[in-house]
């Protein structure tokens, strides 16, 4: 795993990420493995690790009071060592690529949301959301929208809900 670690650090410079995001991603790629091994008592090549691993390490992180932001840090640092070993035939998929962080919650009620959000449509008073498509699966909603007058160009933007008692829970925003 150590020559995986190093090819994976080269690739990182040559994709111009800094010192300290090279650091972070190859010490959160050997946590995830150390852990794995430990938990399986052997060592696993990248193309062995499942879906159901990654999900299992991010119920360890979640259980060892990981902060949202960590938490992500560390998926997102699986994620892109992933997506490199199956450009590179370690791997033949990425098990990191549909395992959900954790959000962080940007407020409650609607007077939080203008505190965060007033800023852009004071700067932006012509940004306008037209959806193009809706999709109900139980109690999520997933919308396409246009979204104009905050760039030069459209928008293409995915806001994903969740709604219980007709109030939104949580929302995930995909560009």
């Amino acid at each position: 795993m150590s020559a995986d670690l190093e090819r994976f650090a080269i690739y990182l410079q040559e994709q111009d990420r800094s010192p300290h995001t090279i650091a972070a991603y190859t010490q959160d790629v050997a946590a995830f493995f150390a852990w794995l091994n430990a938990k399986t008592g052997r060592e696993l090549a990248p193309a062995n690790v499942t879906v159901f691993d990654v999900r299992k390490y991010r119920e360890h992180l979640l259980a060892a009071g990981r902060k949202p932001a960590g938490l992500n840090r560390r998926l997102a640092s699986l994620r892109t060592f992933f997506a490199w070993a199956v450009a590179t035939e370690l791997a033949t998929t990425n098990p990191a690529t549909t395992v959900q962080g954790q959000g962080n919650e940007i407020g409650r009620g609607i007077d939080a949301l203008r505190l965060r959000y007033g800023w852009l449509f004071e700067h932006h008073p012509h940004v306008h959301a037209e959806l193009v498509h809706r999709i109900r699966v139980a109690d999520h909603v997933a919308d396409e929208e246009q979204v104009t007058g905050r760039e030069p160009e459209p928008m293409r933007v995915v806001a994903i809900y969740r709604v219980v008692d007709n109030r939104i829970i949580h929302a995930r925003f995909l560009r």
